[in-house]
């Protein structure tokens, strides 16, 4: 079982935030852990990896046309009226029409504009002192993403005096998305992959996170 976060989720995510560019390479990193059932940051769980291969697509396609009119000299208000993905509507059906979300494309423009970084920067330190944290910034737009064992899961979930066990799944889950969207940890999904152990059951089972 595989707890995504923002990074894979049942339609398309958020983008306001993230690296466009980078973030199918994040998504790879997925492909080689073992899982079925995915619990995605929102939306409904779904089950297989297609939805990697489809969201790598769109992302792919997405930063391809803005890059094209961002070349073009296009503002980005024209430019989110201009890119068409219906071409993806067959996997995500709200998409009816050309155009995409403003914000989006304007954190696209500051990604290419390098902009991005200083935006994320100043931001951060508004919240946290004047720490800088750069580079575990960038990294929070991978996200982050959570593997457990489908048995331990099930076996948890069945033993009643296991609540506190579940009620830490949960959390776990939590954790994935939030260390992905405050940029706490040591690194990225994208560069550094984020498989950790931990999950002990209270049957002395090893779970993987």
């Amino acid at each position: 079982m595989l707890c995504t976060g923002d990074l894979l989720v049942h339609d398309v995510a958020n983008l306001i935030d993230g690296y466009v560019n980078e973030w199918p390479d994040a998504l790879e990193k997925l492909k080689p852990i073992d899982f079925v059932d995915v619990i995605p940051g929102h939306g409904e769980p779904f089950k297989g990896k297609e939805r990697i291969d489809w969201f790598q697509a769109y992302l792919r396609d997405l930063w391809k046309q803005g890059s094209a009119l961002h070349e073009q000299k296009v503002a980005a208000a024209d430019a989110a009226k201009r890119i068409d993905m219906t071409a993806h509507k067959a996997h995500y059906p709200a998409i009816t029409a050309p155009g995409v979300n403003l914000p989006a494309v304007s954190r696209m423009y500051e990604v290419m504009e390098g902009r991005a970084d200083a935006v994320a920067s100043s931001l951060q330190e508004i919240g946290h002192g004047h720490h800088n944290h750069n580079h575990s910034v960038r990294h929070a737009t991978h996200r982050c993403a959570l593997a457990l064992d489908p048995v331990t899961y099930e076996e948890v979930e069945a033993d009643r005096s296991a609540t506190g066990q579940a009620l830490l799944v949960v959390v776990l889950s939590s954790v994935g998305a939030g260390i992905g969207a405050r940029g706490l940890g040591s690194g990225s999904l994208a560069e550094h992959g984020v498989h950790q152990r931990a999950c002990r059951s209270s049957r002395g089972r090893r779970g993987r996170c």
